[in-house]
This record gives C-alpha cells, structure tokens and sequence, in this order.
C-alpha cells in the first residue's frame, strides 16, 4: 500500500509544471489500477481547498468535487481523535520541526500499514 498526499494529488492536476502533473498522474493512475493507494479524510479535504484557492488556474468547486468522487477508488482512511492525539505525542516528543498536517498524514499511513 502506497498512502498519496496531498502534494501528489495536486500535481496532478496544476498545468504550472507538466512534467510534475504528467508524473504525479501516472502515479494516481497506477496506484488506482492496482489497488493499492491510500487516502486521508485530511488529503481530500485539503486538496480541495488548494485546487480550489491556490493554483494559478483553479477548478471550481464541482469539477473539484468530480475529481474527489474519482478518488473514491483509493481507501479511504477517516482521521480520528486518536490519530490526533499520535501525531501531536510525536510532535511534542521529537519532531517540533515539521507541520501538524505532515505529522498526521504520517500517522494515518501508519494505520492504515501503507508507505508514506
């Protein structure tokens, strides 16, 4: 199992830098036709507020949620309290140098047994 993060979703879809986007949709598409790709809750939500706000060509909002309805082939793993309360252990433990949002995609990869 391969868990995507937000960065590789986005890729896909920013025109910003075709080799990116081209790469990082052969991935997706890879993952999604062996089965083995894993997803957050977290992903998918803050893909859509970055394809939505950041991107220098943003999709609205139904063409964003028409790719969220395509990831629906990955697993799906829910964050939960527990899994929060891992990653802010790790964080206040050993690794105050990287974001939250990192921490607790690494913990939800954890769970769910894929590589981050």
């Amino acid at each position: 199992m391969k868990f995507l993060d937000t960065n590789i979703l986005v890729y896909a879809h920013d025109d910003a830098d075709l080799m990116k986007s081209q790469t990082a949709s052969e991935l997706i598409l890879n993952l999604a036709q062996a089965g083995t790709g894993v997803l957050s809750t977290q992903v998918l939500g803050e893909f859509f507020q970055v394809v939505t706000r950041k991107l220098a060509q943003p999709l609205t909002p139904t063409d964003a949620g028409e790719v969220l309805r395509g990831y629906e082939v990955f697993r799906v793993v829910q964050i939960d309290v527990p899994m929060i309360h891992a990653a802010v252990a790790v964080v206040a433990d050993r690794v105050r140098d990287r974001p939250f949002v990192d921490i607790s995609s690494h913990a939800c990869s954890s769970r769910s047994d894929a590589r981050h």
